[in-house]
């Protein structure tokens, strides 16, 4: 609950900041945050200390998770042209989540049986991460963009 208030601020910031340095860097940027985050995050959830762990998971799902969320709400409406913009964004934005985010749980899992240790877990984390932060690089810059023209739409 703590990290979801505190997502009432990092999210209008995470789309400031996208406002402000584009959608592409901001996304990486994140991204780049939650990487970096992953193994101190299980090492600190691994101390079993109730405080530690609040804290790892409010600032982990606070500054990262949802900074991201920040960014996709603006950068995903601006992708499509306004003719079906709803309908390819939602399609995106679902399959991405019912691929990577419906999947977590059970790859989560399934890695804590196989190796009993939380590293494979914070390594998962990473490539998923390192999967949008490489797509930022082939992905266009749409700060700026005029939401009414189709034409400036992929």
């Amino acid at each position: 609950m703590i990290a979801s208030l505190v997502g009432f601020l990092v999210i209008p910031l995470a789309g400031y900041l996208s406002d402000k340095f584009g959608r592409c860097i901001t996304y990486r940027m994140f991204c780049l945050l939650l990487m970096i985050y992953a193994f101190p995050a299980f090492m600190l959830l691994d101390s079993k200390n109730e405080i530690i762990v609040i804290l790892t998971i409010i600032v982990g799902m606070s500054l990262a998770s949802l900074g991201i969320f920040g960014v996709q709400a603006a950068w995903g409406v601006e992708l499509f042209g306004v003719k079906n913009r709803y309908t390819k964004m939602a399609f995106a934005k679902e399959l991405g989540s019912i691929l990577s985010g419906g999947t977590a749980p059970m790859v989560a899992s399934a890695l804590l049986a196989y190796y009993g240790a939380w590293w494979p877990i914070a390594t998962y984390f990473v490539l998923t991460a390192g999967i949008g932060f490489v797509t930022t690089f082939f992905a266009p810059e749409t700060r700026g963009r005029d939401l009414n023209k189709i034409e400036d739409a992929i």
